[in-house]
């Protein structure tokens, strides 16, 4: 309000000086009137200098030189309320209260008056456009009544438009304002405060407003849209628009069945529209597309069997074209052959690759050929169960070896093997024959068993050929 007031006052003390009404300082920071020697006659002043009349005529000296003759003196405006003390200035900002239908005065603009309003609801007409008020000219509409106050032009533009201003109810703490301005030939306007709002339908409300179930849509231009709503489902179902355009949520509690997504011609969902697909059933629900890819693939997606503590789910959002998802597809992962659920633990007991360990032993006969028996151990820190041995050679050649295992603190050496479990059992040793390669898996008889902390022996027998040799045995770990 501060800079309304500065600038209307500028323009006043221009508009006076251009008219001639030469305003003079006192020593007090006023104007300083001298009495006129006649109407005005030939009175005696400086440059600017005011006089008034008997009459209350109110003259000003228009002589740079100085004013000494009557010819010297201009007709000045009439004195009127005083502003901040300065005399000959217009009174700003007074009020002009209206509780009916009113066609604003050009009066009004000239002072920059404020209508305030107490009730009723009713049309303001602004001053037409052949009785523009001039540049910088303006009023301010407060409304603290129940009633709807519309501020309607009247042949003119209002920032640039052609629509009306409609200032809601408010009231005495929570007033709506309207301030217009004339800009010579149109006028710019700006409206302050909203006193309440509906939301959703309901009551409108004043103050903060909480919002619960609903709130403005989402992907959408108008209205108000519930999000996330739940849209169960418990068997083969076609998502429709209205799914993706709320963002539903579809849960399912039983039932093994398709959920096909909308088509490409469907039409396709907007950007950023979307739905969550929850399995919490004990059945396996696919989720199919309809024309589009999936994360730029052609496959469909699977939801596991879930429970309650432990749902799979699907998010599935669309980029006006395709569909991209995320979720958590299963349960339960496999680890070597054992289903582990996820966030829980399992001991995997399979055969994969992460699980098979070796028992080995290497012969080098130093670049000649192989002979006699030899004997070799290694101590074994894992525990596990045989599952076949592997031999291999430099040429083709042939060679047999027993196998014994001892407790490591019972280990005495291999000099003899008093007290050495015999691994084999009986059954069929690792052996080679005019070969570079041997394998066997049919372990009947064996000692599968491997305790961590044993000793394992090796001995060839019967080497030919080959310089060297190695044997191994396959252990798939606890």
């Amino acid at each position: 309000m501060m800079k309304r007031v500065s600038v209307v006052l500028i323009a006043a003390f221009f508009a006076v000086m251009a008219a001639g009404q030469a305003l003079t300082p006192s020593s007090s920071g006023g104007t300083s009137v001298i009495a006129c020697a006649g109407t005005p006659g030939n009175t005696t002043g400086a440059y600017r200098q005011q006089c008034q009349t008997a009459g209350g005529a109110i003259y000003a000296c228009n002589n740079p030189s100085g004013c000494t003759v009557a010819a010297d003196w201009i007709t000045a405006a009439g004195a009127v309320s005083s502003v901040n003390t300065n005399t000959g200035a217009v009174a700003l900002f007074a009020t002009n209260p209206q509780t009916g239908t009113y066609q604003v005065l050009a009066a009004d603009f000239a002072s920059c008056k404020t209508i305030p309003i107490a009730s009723g609801t009713f049309t303001i007409t602004l001053v037409a456009s052949g009785s523009q008020p001039p540049a910088g000219q303006c009023i301010t509409v407060i409304n603290y009544g129940s009633g709807t106050v519309t501020i309607t032009r009247s042949g003119q533009n209002i920032n640039g438009g052609t629509t009306s201003l409609s200032l809601q109810a408010g009231s005495a703490t929570a007033p709506t304002e309207a301030y217009i301005v004339s800009d010579g030939t149109n006028y710019e306007a700006s409206v302050i405060g909203v006193a309440s709002v509906a939301i959703d339908g309901g009551a409108a409300q004043t103050g903060a407003v909480a919002l619960t179930s609903k709130v403005t849509s989402v992907n959408t231009s108008t209205g108000a849209v519930v999000l996330f709503n739940a849209n169960a489902q418990t068997s083969t179902y076609q998502a429709v628009a209205a799914d993706f355009s709320s963002c539903k949520t579809i849960p399912v509690a039983s039932g093994t069945f398709t959920i096909t997504l909308v088509a490409s011609g469907g039409p396709q969902p907007a950007g950023g529209q979307c739905i969550t697909v929850i399995n919490y059933g004990s059945g396996v629900v696919t989720i199919a597309r309809n024309g589009q890819n999936i994360n730029g693939g052609t496959t469909s997606l699977t939801l596991a069997a879930g429970s309650t503590t432990a749902p799979t789910w699907a998010y599935v959002v669309s980029d006006g074209t395709n569909y991209f998802a995320s979720g958590l597809f299963n349960t339960s992962i496999t680890i070597n052959g054992v289903s582990c659920p996820l966030g829980g633990s399992c001991t995997p007991t399979g055969t994969a690759n992460g699980n098979i360990r070796e028992i080995g032993m290497h012969f080098d006969g130093g670049g000649a050929a192989l002979s006699g028996t030899k004997t070799y151990c290694t101590l074994v820190r894992f525990a596990g169960t045989i599952a076949g041995w592997y031999v291999d050679t430099d040429v083709s050649g042939s060679a047999t070896f027993a196998v014994h295992s001892v407790a490591f603190a019972s280990y005495t050496g291999t000099a003899g093997f008093a007290g050495y479990a015999d691994v084999t059992g009986g059954g069929t040793a690792p052996s080679i024959s005019s070969a570079t390669n041997a394998t066997f898996a049919n372990l009947t008889s064996w000692v599968t068993t491997v305790t961590a902390g044993s000793e394992f022996c090796f001995q060839m027998t019967s080497p030919s050929t080959a310089t060297w040799t190695n044997v191994y045995l396959q252990v798939n770990t606890n």
